[in-house]
């Protein structure tokens, strides 16, 4: 239930298993669900407190489930060094960071992140953090799933690789995507990229039989 003080900093949302001796989980509500693929390569990142330490008799089996496109993933993030102190958490949304597919346990691939994201039906972060009969208290706060904005769209003339010029914050994570066609406004997430300076030529190595490609980088917003 939604608690006015206390948060980090503000007003937070607290929940409690009430003797319940399974797992619990935050479920995210419908503006965190829907088309994210622009979210991909961003991170899904939120605050933690809990009652209750990560302990070896730490109930849930996942910390935090992705669902859409048919597809479960799923990943073990958290852990919780104090009970009772807020503790941030920042998960990266790429495939390599340690997501792994639910129904066969093995490395989700960039295929299976991007049609969950593209169609996400469920978000769940871990609540349970203890074992045993006593009631657990978990709170959440501050969660922001990406979020990424598009930059200013260059398209630059024919080059031996498709390439675009991004101008931005060096140091800043960007989503790197591209269209076939402009007309359509389907942009496909490709990659991303910590900027490393600025402008910053990036080209697109994987694209040499393909050369109609169109570019755009999308940036993350400041918190």
């Amino acid at each position: 239930m939604p608690q006015p003080t206390g948060g980090n900093p503000g007003g937070f949302l607290q929940a409690s298993d009430g003797m319940n001796l399974g797992d619990w989980y935050w479920r995210a509500p419908a503006k965190f669900l829907g088309d994210k693929s622009r979210a991909y390569g961003a991170t899904l990142s939120f605050d933690l407190r809990s009652d209750l330490q990560s302990s070896a008799v730490t109930l849930a089996d996942h910390d935090i489930i992705l669902s859409g496109g048919g597809i479960t993933l799923y990943g073990n993030f958290l852990i919780v060094t104090q009970a009772q102190t807020w503790q941030h958490f920042s998960i990266p949304l790429r495939e390599t960071a340690g997501w792994s597919d639910l129904l066969t346990g093995l490395p989700a691939t960039s295929n299976q992140m991007m049609a969950v994201l593209s169609s996400l039906t469920v978000l769940d972060i871990r609540g349970e953090f203890g074992g045993g009969p006593a009631t657990d208290t978990g709170g959440i706060d501050n969660v922001v799933l990406g979020p990424l904005v598009s930059g200013p769209v260059q398209v630059l003339p024919p080059q031996f690789y498709p390439s675009v010029a991004i101008t931005g914050t060096v140091g800043s994570l960007y989503l790197i995507e591209y269209t076939n066609k402009l007309s359509t406004d389907r942009w496909i997430p490709l990659t991303s990229i910590v900027l490393p300076s600025s402008p910053y030529i990036f080209c697109d190595l994987t694209a040499t039989n393909d050369p109609t490609r169109f570019y755009r980088a999308a940036g993350l917003i400041p918190p």
